[in-house]
This record gives C-alpha cells, sequence and structure tokens, in this order.
C-alpha cells in the first residue's frame, strides 16, 4: 500500500523551470521581483536573464566571492 504522502512529495519535485528565454521583458522583471533580485527594474533583457538563471543554477555571486578569497 502506497501512503498519499509521497505521492504528494513526488508531484511537487516533478515542478518544471520557467523558461526565461521565452517570457517577454515585463515578464521577466516579475520574476526576478519574486526572486527578490535587485536592480531588476533598469536592467536590459540579456542581464535578466543571467540573473535569473544564475539564481536557479545557484549563486554566482558566492562563487565569484570564493574565487576572488582564493587568491
Amino acid at each position: 500500500m502506497l501512503l498519499r504522502r509521497y505521492h504528494k512529495k513526488e508531484e511537487q519535485s516533478n515542478e518544471v523551470a520557467p523558461d526565461y528565454d521565452a517570457m517577454k521583458v515585463p515578464e521577466l522583471k516579475e520574476a526576478a521581483k519574486e526572486k527578490g533580485i535587485e536592480g531588476y527594474n533598469d536592467m536590459l533583457r540579456d542581464d535578466l536573464l543571467k540573473a535569473l538563471k544564475g539564481d536557479d543554477n545557484g549563486d554566482e555571486k558566492e562563487s565569484n566571492d570564493d574565487k576572488e578569497a582564493a587568491e
């Protein structure tokens, strides 16, 4: 017998990441606002895409700071 709790967790793990490349600038700005990205309102499309995708792949700022600290 399978538990219902197990199925709910499985359904949540199947969420698909948003396709930022298909979004328009106002949609990208809204997504950046929801993620708490600072300065999103003044960013161009490419900058918004980098910020949003970087946030999904882990915080890029941390990796850059780690590189600088190692030098």
